[in-house]
């Protein structure tokens, strides 16, 4: 522990004063006392200066310090006191004045020897100051009061003690008043802290800010003293910047210092290398040096040859090029130029001094005179680069020289694709696209231009490579040339003859009409005619080639072919059977470019026809009647001669149409038709007729005759069930007819024939004579009538009659009764059918009289379901039905229970019925005793108070959710149910018991619920037991000891099996042994005398007691009841 000591000079004695303060004050050597030494008294100053210069003593000028609190202390003692030792004692107190000054008035001196006069002042000192007498600056911690001592030749001495009351600390300056006293006091505030910062000063402004500024690690620093004249003086500490750009010189003593920055290579500094600073006690005082180190950015221009983007070894540098600096934001965005564009010499140009940031260089477009090729870049013109401190960075800006396409937009006369001058004709306006290529194809237009007044269109300044050129074609248009062409641009050269030549497109129309004066004009009197059929031919070697188009005249009799391009065409009317044409049927056609279209009409006329009849005259009154009952005779082979006046013509007709009748044209003239009658016919009608015919006239010939009826019945498949035989329906072969004669009043009488149907379906009876018959089909198995199965018909002489019979099979209903564990009404593949359900059917009709609203349902019978839950109703008349289930009690359906049905031949028609219920699920809890997982009524016991849970599950069996949804325990039948569980799927888990319990059966059970009235699980468990005997002899009532005992497996009857014993035992002390722990069965305990007694362990210890009453006797008696607890002595 350090103190610092003020040695006072005292120039003089004084006389000793009384210091009055009512003590006793110790006199000199002659034993004066206060009473009656009035010697000498002084006053003592106190003066309180500030020690600007730390150096201890007062120097001019410096200041007084006011306010601050002294005490006088004075050696004196009091009855009691030890005169050789005595206290110091409390006599006045005080602050300094403004000047700094304190007086304490009129105190005695003294003298060493006499013991008398001697004083101490003692100076409290605030926090943060110190007194300046002292080498170090204690706190209340590092001092320890030490006594005043005088040294030899009587000098004061000032102790550095702890402080008391308000004050930490306290300095005391003692001495021996022998003359009026001035204790100075000089003090000084303690030491402060150098911080130092260190920042990059982004702005240049010599100040930090904060916002984009930051600080800088590992800079040095030098703390110099300064001398009188403020110059550095010596180092006296240094130290390089945290990572915080900070550095911090602690215990700095107060006064002033220069703080001095090493300043590294390549940076500038923005504030003074030298920074003089004023340290403060307890202060801490802050220096900030900004510094900054630029970097450089260096533009290179290329002429990239290649324009591949990238500078290749040989691509030369370009001059001329300008370039602006732009200030830009953290994404690479231009905020603000800076400077003026600048132009690369040597293809470079460098822009220096940047401070650190982002930045863009721009490249600016080079201004090219129009006979100069012009210059695109293949690099980014904006290429962004964050400056760090001190980086270089090179950017590279390639350019390639751009070339040109033209070519030209024309009307091409001749259509060959070639500008002919003096006849194609430029076309002005039209849009011209520039398509970038992507793999092949075109990609997407980056330029679009228009054909000026010569046709031609241009595309300058494109960056070379590959391209597609198309043309924008207007509607009506077509192009013969190609309308995207490929082309390559190469730098500095102009990609010509690109050219497109175009046509509009051609038309050709005109009317068809009648030619009624067969002028070939289409006149007044002449009509259009609709629906015929025009034809347009190219050409093939001067001839009509192929047909290209067809055409049906418009009601309006106009054709028309559009669309047409250049070329030769023929345009060809087809002109029916029966019509001849007043004008050309072929025209043939030449168009160019400048020919829009061309008018070709087509005229026409209708020949003559006769028209022969051949009827069965049914009445012979020569005149066809179909109200007679008079038709057209068919198939037959019928001779006529036909004569007219143009040359004698004969025209020979063998067969009829199968109308009976028989058309032919003939020219304009006079003509006659004779009929050749068959052999067993008779004419009603002349046989010679005769007609004079003009254009279009027809004329049609009669002739009557008479014959013996025939009668065709036709079977037919009426698919439709329309009952009308419908073209493409199916004949049936091999049906049976029978044809009954019939009684006056027109019913059936007897049958007279009866055929059987051929492979078209027909049954024929002929040689009728006329009159009402009855024919009655014989309807097959599972096959319907759709119209009446006895139709009747009138023969009449040489009439065949049709009778049409249709047919249907019939059709099946079938489906499932399903238990629809789901209720999604929809027969899964893991639901089950339900056996022993009826089902009804119904037949279900409009019923008319009520309206078409009402239904009637006629009953047609039941069925039951199979085991699949499968049913059918088979050869049922195509229809409407409906079908019902008959529901049960305790069942609920989760889809319709009844279906209207239509029901179609030889097509099976579904309808499944979904039904579920809710149930049981029930089961045992029992003690497996033979453990083969199946409960044995006569063996297994049931299990009490054994937890069962239910749980959801999937389809799978899996469980859902965290918690069983409902939880059982079973009674003392060991019998759980858990009631009314609706349908779905779930598991029935056991809760095994404690105590070495083993399931053998499985604990979790998958159960599918909801088509079952109540479902059993049983749950088998075991576990192995102890067999405890006493033996005990009640006669002598006391227990057996030292018995000796034998375990057997047994069989059911008690017989031993085996080798031998599996355990033996000796009783003990109280006539206890116990066997285990074994498996449930059969044993056989046998004791040392062979007795034998049977046991039957089951899940729990058995506890057997062997009973004797006299053991000498060796009489013993059994008992192997069964005991719910081990019993261990």
């Amino acid at each position: 522990m350090k103190q610092h000591v003020i040695v006072l000079l005292i120039a003089s004695f004084l006389a000793i004063s009384s210091l009055g303060i009512g003590v006793t004050v110790i006199t000199n050597a002659s034993g004066i006392t206060e009473e009656d030494n009035d010697t000498c008294e002084y006053d003592i100053t106190v003066f309180k200066y500030y020690d600007e210069n730390q150096n201890g003593i007062y120097d001019e000028g410096e200041e007084g310090l006011e306010e601050w609190y002294f005490e006088l202390y004075g050696k004196g003692y009091e009855n009691g006191d030890d005169r050789d030792h005595p206290p110091w004692y409390y006599l006045a107190s005080g602050y300094t004045d403004s000047d700094g000054y304190l007086v304490f008035e009129d105190y005695q001196c003294g003298f060493p020897n006499d013991e008398i006069g001697h004083y101490k002042v003692r100076e409290y000192i605030p926090e943060g100051w110190y007194n300046t007498g002292s080498a170090v600056y204690p706190t209340v911690e590092e001092v320890e009061e030490t006594e005043v001592s005088i040294t030899e030749n009587g000098d004061m001495e000032m102790t550095i003690l702890n402080g008391e009351g308000d004050y930490d600390r306290y300095v005391e300056d003692s001495f021996w008043l022998r003359e009026p006293m001035t204790v100075e006091f000089g003090n000084a505030m303690m030491d402060g802290e150098i911080t130092v910062y260190k920042y990059y000063d982004m702005n240049e402004n010599g100040m930090f800010d904060e916002e984009e500024d930051y600080m800088l690690e590992d800079w040095m620093f030098n703390l110099w003293t300064t001398d009188d004249e403020g110059e550095p003086e010596e180092i006296i500490a240094n130290g390089t910047t945290d990572a915080n750009g900070e550095l911090v010189f602690e215990e700095v003593y107060p006064g002033d210092y220069i703080v001095q920055e090493e300043l590294k290579e390549d940076w500038e500094h923005t504030t003074d290398l030298l920074q003089p600073v004023t340290v403060y006690p307890v202060e801490e005082s802050e220096v900030w040096f900004g510094n900054i180190q630029y970097g450089d950015i260096t533009v290179n221009k290329y002429h990239d040859l290649n324009y591949n983007g990238e500078r290749d070894e040989g691509e030369p540098w370009i001059d001329g090029f300008a370039f602006q600096l732009w200030e830009a934001d953290e994404e690479g965005n231009p905020v603000e130029t800076i400077g003026d564009p600048v132009i690369t010499t040597n293809g470079t140009y460098t822009f220096e001094d940047l401070v650190a940031g982002d930045y863009i260089v721009e490249e600016l477009p080079r201004q090219v005179l129009e006979e100069e090729c012009c210059w695109l870049p293949t690099t980014e013109v904006l290429q962004h680069v964050y400056v760090k401190p001190g980086g270089e960075y090179n950017l590279y800006f390639g350019n390639v020289q751009g070339g040109r396409i033209e070519g030209m937009k024309f009307l091409d006369i001749e259509a060959d694709g070639n500008f002919d001058v003096g006849l194609d004709k430029p076309l002005m306006g039209w849009e011209i696209n520039l398509w970038t290529v992507e793999d092949g194809v075109p990609g997407e237009i980056i330029e679009t231009t228009e054909t000026n007044r010569d046709g031609m269109y241009y595309f300058n300044c494109v960056m070379p490579g590959e391209y597609f050129v198309q043309e924008e074609m207007y509607e009506g248009w077509y192009n013969n040339t190609a309308d995207i062409l490929h082309v390559y641009v190469e730098p500095c050269e102009t990609t010509t003859d690109i050219d497109f030549s175009n046509c509009m497109y051609k038309q050709i129309y005109g009317i068809k009409f009648y030619d009624e004066n067969m002028d070939g004009e289409f006149n007044e009197e002449d009509w259009v005619l609709e629906g015929w059929e025009i034809n347009l031919w190219n050409e093939i070697d001067g001839e009509p080639g192929e047909i290209i188009e067809t055409f049906y005249t418009q009601p309006n009799g106009y054709y028309y072919f559009e669309g047409l391009k250049v070329g030769t065409y023929y345009v060809q009317e087809e002109v029916p059977y029966g019509w001849d044409n007043t004008t050309e049927s072929v025209v043939k056609i030449r168009f160019n470019c400048c020919s829009p279209k061309a008018i070709i009409n087509f005229g026409n006329y209708e020949f003559p026809e006769i028209t022969i009849n051949k009827f069965n005259d049914v009445n012979m009154d020569g005149v066809y009647s179909i109200g007679d009952g008079d038709y057209l005779l068919a198939d037959q082979t019928v001779n006529f001669d036909v004569l007219g006046d143009f040359e004698g013509v004969q025209v020979f007709a063998e067969t009829l149409g199968v109308e009976g009748s028989y058309n032919f044209l003939v020219p304009v003239g006079d003509f006659n038709v004779t009929e050749v009658l068959d052999i067993g016919w008779l004419n009603t009608t002349p046989l010679w007729q005769e007609q004079t015919l003009g254009p279009g006239d027809h004329w049609e010939v009669w002739f009557g005759n008479i014959e013996y009826g025939d009668l065709e019945v036709y079977k037919f498949h009426d698919e439709n069930m329309d009952g009308y035989y419908d073209e493409g329906e199916e004949m049936l072969e091999g049906w049976t007819f029978n044809l009954w004669n019939t009684t006056d009043e027109g019913q059936p009488e007897a049958i007279i024939a009866t055929n059987v149907t051929d492979e078209d379906g027909l049954a024929m009876f002929e040689s009728l004579e006329s009159g009402l018959y009855a024919v009655q089909e014989i309807v097959q198995d599972c096959w319907f009538p759709t119209t009446e199965d006895i139709q009747y018909v009138e023969i009449t002489a040489g009439n065949t009659s049709e009778l049409w019979f249709g047919n249907v099979p019939g059709g099946c209903i079938e489906g499932y009764k399903f238990c629809d564990v789901n209720m999604n009404e929809e027969f899964d593949d893991d639901e089950c059918g339900l056996e022993g359900w009826k089902i009804h059917l119904y037949r279900y009709y409009h019923s008319e009289p009520i309206g078409p609203s009402a239904v009637a349902l006629e009953y047609i019978g039941n069925t039951t379901t199979d085991e699949n839950g499968y049913y059918s109703f088979c050869c049922l008349e195509p229809g409407e039905y409906m079908v019902e289930e008959e529901m049960m009690n305790e069942w609920y359906n989760s889809t319709q229970d009844y279906y209207f049905v239509d029901v179609y031949p030889e097509q099976w028609t579904r309808a499944d019925f979904g039904n579920y219920r809710y149930g049981d699920i029930t089961g045992w809890k029992y003690c497996d005793f033979n453990m083969n997982g199946e409960f044995d009524e006569c063996l297994d016991w049931p299990l009490h108070g054994w937890e069962i849970q239910l749980w959801e599950a999937d389809v799978e069996g899996n469980m859902i959710g965290d918690e069983p949804i409902e939880v059982e325990y079973t009674d003392n039948w060991g019998i759980y149910r858990f009631e009314d569980v609706g349908p779905g799927d779930y598991v029935v888990r056991e809760v095994l018991g404690p105590c070495g319990w083993t399931n053998t059966t499985d604990m979790e059970v998958h159960v599918r619920m909801g088509c079952v009235e109540e479902v059993e699980v049983y749950f088998g468990n075991y576990r192995q037991s102890y067999i405890s005997v006493k033996a005990y002899d009640y006669e002598m009532t006391e227990p057996v000891v030292g018995l000796e005992l034998y375990l057997w497996e047994a069989d059911e009857y008690g017989e031993p099996i085996g080798d031998g014993p599996i355990d033996e035992g000796v009783t003990g002390e109280h006539g206890y042994y116990i066997f285990g722990m074994y498996d449930p069965g059969y044993y056989v305990i046998e004791s040392e005398d062979d007795h034998f007694v049977h046991v039957t362990l089951r899940c729990c210890t058995e506890y057997i007691i062997l009973e004797y009453y006299d053991y000498n006797d060796d009489i013993h008696v059994n008992d192997t009841g069964l005991a719910t607890d081990a019993k261990f002595e």
